[in-house]
């Protein structure tokens, strides 16, 4: 957990920076990257005991791609939704948490390589859905400014 935190946090601060220069559509393909590796590595590597190591490897990468998700997610959501925040981010919370509690209950019921393919599933779904998103916003946008650009000024 440790080593999760202090990735995520650094992760955090690294990719708030980041985003000012490259935008949110490559700090999410670099998370999107990371946590589509971290998830075969687990899907595929067979753990042994002299092999402590990976673990904290792996739980450094999903770190640095927790950052992204937790940091960015609501950054996006406080762009998306302007005129409606609150309800937006309690929207957000509240699927986060039946997340959460879909999960605790399932987990114990099935296996782990069954739990790491709904996170793959999950994950695409997700991307899917935000790259839609991220469209949207920038055609809406682009067609605003247009519109702007041009309206006739009364003289």
């Amino acid at each position: 957990m440790i080593a999760f935190g202090v990735c995520d946090s650094i992760g955090s601060f690294v990719f708030g920076q980041l985003v000012k220069i490259v935008g949110r559509w490559p700090c999410f393909a670099i998370a999107t990257l990371i946590s589509y590796a971290m998830i075969i590595t687990m899907l595929v590597w067979r753990p042994l005991a002299d092999q402590i190591v990976v673990l904290f490897i792996i739980a450094g990468f999903w770190g640095v791609a927790d950052a992204v998700w937790q940091s960015q997610t609501s950054a996006l959501y406080g762009v998306l939704f302007t005129d409606n925040n609150e309800a937006a981010f309690s929207n957000y919370r509240l699927w986060e948490s039946a997340g959460f509690a879909f999960f605790y209950i399932l987990l114990p019921r099935i296996r782990t390589r069954i739990t790491l393919i709904i996170l793959l599933v999950s994950l695409s779904v997700g991307i899917s859905g935000y790259a839609l998103a991220e469209y949207r916003w920038q055609t809406t946008e682009e067609k605003e400014k247009n519109a702007k650009n041009n309206q006739v000024s009364p003289s």
